[in-house]
């Protein structure tokens, strides 16, 4: 009885264990079967995928679904992606930004202040290139005419030298000049061909050699002549003629200059007033002086005028240029102001009665040599050149010098 028991118990047990098995088989089939369908349907939809996306798209895709699931941890990792029916690519590399060090830190810090002061100082320097296309600088200065003179120091050839040596000092752009006979003009083109001239003589010739000149000299690389004349300080300024009594025929040469850099234009005058005693005069060579300007200048460009105006700056001449005409001296205008204690004529330092009269009467503080601006010009600096070379003045006058800029 016992023995049949410990059989059927036997049975049981492998009866058990046998469906065991088969049901682990069966599951484990069945798990092969679903994982395969489940791939399948994967392949099938990574192909669609595929298709319907560019390579790069779909790499992205990729990229971007790795890069979500993998935990980076600051570990720089390649990972290999299988693109249905196409080879292997390689994934580029992740890796994260890693702490830098406190000398890496400042080495950044120092190559991008670095690199914004580079931008800073090219715009620097852009503006600058565009501010000294507007800058003019000018020069006014009586010559003193070649005659014979009783004082020899006045004589052309014991000063020419210094003539040229003051012009190329201060370098002028333009230059107004007053009292020059021709062949004067041409020594110093000679000297300083970078110079042209434009202007005809108080007897109204442009090559006249033994008359007075008002010429405007100026730099030919940088300038160019669009209009220009010269007109007599009279009744009838297109003709050749004086009236009130002046002494001689008074004339001044104006000149419509171009900047070729920057195509800004600008009227450039040089003029000298009669010296009679006589302020009336004076006042009324002013008067055709400014309309004839606003003649000219219907356009309302910037002008400059410069010259020897035998009167000082509290003179009636004066005036009449600064409240009628609108213009400003450059001298009571700059924002650096060179030697003021001078006058613009030498005074002590010759023989001449009228010049020496002109500083006693009217103190060293002023000058009758100006230079004058419309209101929209700026006046940057402005000097009395006071220079000897090797002992020796240039002229009677000391030229004037300013620094303009046009807006």
């Amino acid at each position: 009885m016992k023995f049949r028991q410990n059989n059927i118990h036997k049975q049981i047990n492998d009866l058990k264990k046998f469906h065991s098995d088969k049901i682990n088989q069966l599951l484990e089939q069945y798990t092969r079967e679903y994982q395969y369908r489940e791939q399948k349907d994967t392949v099938n939809q990574n192909c669609h995928q595929f298709n319907t996306l560019t390579n790069q798209q779909y790499i992205n895709n990729q990229i971007k679904s790795i890069s979500t699931e993998k935990s980076l941890n600051n570990i720089s990792y390649r990972e290999e992606i299988d693109i249905p029916g196409s080879p292997r690519l390689n994934e580029p590399e992740f890796s994260t930004n890693e702490t830098k060090s406190e000398p890496e830190k400042e080495q950044n810090k120092f190559e991008h202040l670095n690199k914004i002061n580079i931008q800073k100082k090219k715009k620097i320097e852009e503006s600058i290139i565009e501010q000294k296309k507007r800058q003019v600088k000018c020069m006014s200065f009586n010559l003193l005419n070649g005659q014979r003179h009783k004082d020899p120091s006045y004589n052309w050839e014991n000063r020419e030298k210094a003539v040229i040596q003051v012009i190329r000092t201060h370098d002028p752009d333009i230059l107004g000049t007053q009292e020059a006979y021709h062949w004067q003009l041409d020594y110093i083109r000679w000297n300083l061909p970078q110079y042209l001239q434009y202007g005809a003589s108080r007897n109204g010739y442009y090559n006249e050699q033994a008359d007075e000149f008002c010429a405007v000299l100026y730099k030919k690389d940088k300038f160019k002549v669009v209009q220009g004349e010269t007109f007599f300080l009279s009744e009838t300024p297109e003709l050749v003629s004086k009236s009130w009594g002046s002494v001689f025929n008074r004339i001044a040469t104006a000149v419509k200059f171009e900047i070729l850099a920057s195509g800004k234009q600008f009227w450039f005058f040089s003029t000298q007033l009669d010296f009679s005693s006589d302020e009336a005069v004076r006042c009324n060579q002013t008067q055709v002086l400014l309309e004839r300007m606003q003649k000219l200048n219907a356009e309302g460009l910037p002008v400059v005028l410069s010259g020897d105006f035998h009167s000082p700056s509290f003179g009636p001449a004066h005036q009449k240029l600064t409240q009628e005409g609108h213009l400003r001296d450059a001298a009571s205008k700059a924002r650096e102001v060179g030697k003021m204690t001078e006058s613009s004529v030498r005074g002590s330092d010759m023989q001449a009665r009228k010049n020496r009269l002109y500083e006693g009467l009217f103190g060293k503080k002023t000058h009758q040599d100006w230079i004058f601006t419309d209101k929209d010009t700026e006046v940057l600096t402005f000097a009395v050149c006071t220079d000897k070379y090797d002992g020796v003045y240039p002229a009677l006058h000391y030229p004037i010098v300013s620094d303009l800029e046009f807006k």
